[in-house]
């Protein structure tokens, strides 16, 4: 495809979602999502560079996790002031918080995705969100793990639209420069 995704891969994807953002009264809608799978890094890093700049975001939130530090690391260098980039680190305590935001957005219906367009990486999204599972964890703080088990395929989708609901704990207002 000409994103470079392949959705029978048997590796992990670098994938976004990008959303247009509602305040605490109103939703996030989904726009786009992209993904891509056995593509090479600089042409990975030159595709998210053209994103920012087509979107201009408020924010991004990245997975800076293992692998991802770097890519994080990088984007923030590359975005300079021009663009705010946050990390996201997976843990199995903010993988738990992450979920059970997710929840709350989508029981509120603060989150919006868009109707299903035929295309295979929306195909493959609405896939990985019925293969995701989840548990509870006995104790105080009902930690929750989830996602795709292993055997079943691939969560990335999934996890580039949960970082969604990490937009709420951000204070995302612009910082507009004003002169005297």
């Amino acid at each position: 495809s000409p994103t470079g995704w392949d959705p029978v891969a048997k590796r992990d994807s670098t994938a976004v979602t990008v959303l247009a953002l509602g305040d605490e009264t109103s939703s996030h809608r989904v726009l786009d999502r992209i993904a891509w799978t056995n593509v090479p890094l600089p042409t990975i890093r030159g595709a998210l560079t053209q994103l920012m700049h087509h979107w201009n975001p408020i924010v991004t939130v990245v997975d800076a996790t293992g692998l991802g530090l770097g890519l994080y690391q990088w984007l923030a260098q590359a975005a300079g002031k021009r663009h705010r980039v946050e990390p996201f680190v997976f843990t199995s305590q903010s993988k738990s918080d992450l979920g059970w935001k997710l929840l709350g957005l989508v029981d509120s219906g603060r989150i919006q995705d868009y109707a299903d367009d035929g295309e295979p990486i929306s195909r493959e999204f609405r896939t990985q969100l019925t293969q995701t599972e989840y548990a509870l964890r006995a104790g105080p703080g009902k930690l929750m793990s989830w996602g795709v088990p292993a055997s079943r395929g691939h969560d990335d989708l999934v996890l580039s639209f949960a970082l969604a609901a990490h937009l709420d704990t951000l204070s995302l207002s612009r910082r507009i420069a004003r002169g005297h």
